[in-house]
């Protein structure tokens, strides 16, 4: 999973130059309710204030009071936000803060503002002419999307074909040694092969270290398309994952709002699982609601990936993906992600109860070892964790590499019935 990171000074470079533009990045943080108790999303707006004219430029979603953020390029901005009463996606003239009422901020590269509390009152509303359909927000080109929030640069249920030049080999490796690239000439966020249907039940496939979605063509082949429709989520492996979980937090969101379905179900592989537990964790802590009912993780470094452990001790001025930090054995990502509190780790975090746990792995028998040890990259002791098995409802190992499992006929088989153990 972590390959031959020390092979060539060009990576290094190549990777330094790609965090600069995402070093530079600001960020908003802050909080949205109404003065009213509702029971409708909220939408905060980010409106950049420093052109001619102001632009609405990124949005953010919460189905209920809670936190939102945006990651932003330096600039002047004012920040709103509105009631969506009748949860299509548009402002036309309900409950508002507007923009031109809320806070302004003029950020510096790299600067951080926090603690931002946007109350909508019942009676505010926004002077705008004729509905404002906030969700087709589009970044026009790269130059620019650079003077505003990365969030615009995503995909949001755009039906494609894994066949696609963009889920390519070259781009996952490309997701992982240079992002910015991969953001811009790919876009993160969440693929479709058909148009979403509610009477199905979404399965959110979310890819590893240097992963695509086309690795998951085989497992997606096997589902019954008429009960599931696979989803696909793409993001750039060399980034935080923290920020990947939020980001795929926010994609569920606002994929809930148009898809309207009822149950969603999690695959996951190798780092993936990482990514899709702090998920599971997050958006249901931040009032997501216990619609995500099934997780299956596949091939998961539970205890982290001994590489990257060398990887966080590599010498100084020697830029690496940030991802290999999370993924390092001990790492205060995996740390929270298995306990409440991740410094001292005395009080277990576990999954919500609603959400049906299932774990698998491969293994490869080594002929200079009696018992079967590792899949080739991910070690047995982490990939079939004691802290996972005990949650989990059932957990099958294969006789299959890290990346062959996926191709295989009977992880297929078990997969799809699993799923179709879980529908309600």
């Amino acid at each position: 999973m972590v390959a031959v990171w020390l092979a060539t000074g060009c990576a290094t470079w190549q990777l330094r130059r790609q965090s600069e533009p995402i070093d530079s990045m600001a960020s908003l943080r802050g909080s949205v309710a109404t003065q009213v108790r509702s029971s409708h999303p909220l939408v905060v707006v980010l409106v950049r204030t420093d052109g001619e004219a102001p632009t609405l430029v990124d949005h953010f979603v919460v189905e209920r009071a809670g936190r939102w953020s945006f990651a932003v390029a330096p600039g002047r901005y004012a920040v709103g936000a509105f009631e969506d009463v009748d949860e299509d996606g548009s402002y036309d003239g309900e409950p508002a803060l507007p923009a031109t009422e809320g806070p302004r901020y003029e950020l510096e590269p790299g600067e951080s503002v926090e603690g931002i509390e946007l109350l909508i009152p019942p009676d505010g509303r926004a002077r705008v002419e004729g509905p404002v359909e906030i969700a087709k927000l589009q970044a026009r080109s790269i130059a620019e999307q650079e003077r505003v929030s990365l969030g615009q640069l995503e995909a949001l249920g755009e039906v494609v074909s894994l066949a696609d030049p963009r889920f390519g080999p070259e781009n996952g490796q490309k997701g992982l040694w240079r992002r910015w690239d991969f953001v811009h000439d790919v876009a993160p966020g969440t693929y479709f092969l058909e148009a979403c249907d509610p009477r199905k039940t979404p399965v959110l496939f979310v890819h590893g270290m240097t992963g695509n979605p086309r690795e998951f063509q085989a497992l997606a082949a096997d589902l019954d398309r008429d009960r599931f429709q696979p989803w696909f989520y793409y993001y750039p492996s060399g980034a935080r994952l923290a920020h990947v979980s939020d980001h795929l937090s926010q994609q569920v969101t606002k994929l809930r709002l148009r898809c309207r379905f009822d149950q969603l179900f999690v695959v996951a592989h190798s780092m993936g699982g990482l990514v899709a537990r702090s998920f599971i964790l997050e958006h249901y802590a931040r009032g997501g609601g216990d619609y995500v009912t099934l997780f299956v993780s596949i091939a998961t470094p539970w205890q982290g990936q001994e590489a990257a452990r060398w990887a966080r001790l590599a010498p100084p001025g020697l830029d690496l993906p940030p991802s290999f930090q999370d993924v390092a054995p001990d790492s205060e990502f995996i740390a929270g992600i298995f306990f409440e509190d991740p410094h001292t780790r005395t009080v277990r975090r576990r999954l919500p109860r609603h959400v049906s746990y299932h774990m698998v792995y491969g293994y490869k028998r080594a002929a200079s070892r009696p018992g079967p040890s590792s899949d080739g990259v991910v070690w047995l002791s982490s990939g079939a964790s004691l802290a996972v098995q005990e949650e989990a409802e059932t957990q099958r190992a294969f006789d299959y590499g890290h990346a062959e499992i996926l191709r295989s006929p009977e992880a297929a088989t078990h997969l799809s019935a699993v799923l179709t153990r879980a529908i309600r």
